[in-house]
């Protein structure tokens, strides 16, 4: 904290070069890309946001519902706050499936699409919705164990920010 001339102490400016920033949005184009989009990692570098397709979400039912590997890396080049982002991150990713599920579950031509009765397709998209809530129960809990962690409190501020306006502008774009 440096004090100005007039002795009122105030807050050195924070540097926001370093924040990743959002590069913009992407499909995602199979199930396994989408796995691997929603395993857990710090945001170091600029980043994609991920937007998976309604015909990816249909083929990811599919599958056996999987449990997925939420725990951070202890890898010390990683600051808590690229942690948080990253968890932040993958909340913002699982919600937007969510939504995406819930709608698709009343929609009549995916069970057609997939040789699947409308019993048998509501059901695996309440499983598989129920598991990413869970995730995201479980994400948002480390995001809050890891803010007491954070050091720098204004770049984890300014980095959660632009992962949340980043998701925020990505669904506007995806919607209309």
């Amino acid at each position: 904290m440096t004090l100005p001339a007039q002795g009122a102490p105030h807050e050195a400016p924070i540097p926001t070069d370093d924040i990743p920033r959002a590069i913009g949005s992407m499909p995602v184009s199979s199930v396994a890309d989408l796995g691997r989009h929603l395993s857990h990692r710090p945001l170091t570098d600029d980043f994609w946001i991920p937007i998976p397709s309604r015909p990816i979400l249909a083929k990811f039912l599919l599958q056996e519902p999987m449990r997925l590997d939420l725990r951070p890396t202890n890898d010390r080049r990683f600051s808590p706050e690229q942690h948080m982002a990253g968890l932040l991150h993958g909340t913002r990713l699982r919600e937007y499936m969510v939504e995406e599920l819930n709608a698709m579950s009343h929609e009549s031509g995916w069970p057609l699409k997939l040789g699947l009765d409308r019993v048998q397709w509501y059901v695996r998209c309440q499983v598989v919705t129920e598991l990413l809530r869970w995730d995201i129960r479980h994400l948002r809990n480390r995001h809050v164990f890891h803010s007491f962690d954070a050091r720098e409190k204004c770049y984890g501020a300014c980095l959660c920010k632009e992962v949340e306006q980043s998701w925020d502008w990505a669904r506007e774009a995806v919607t209309s």
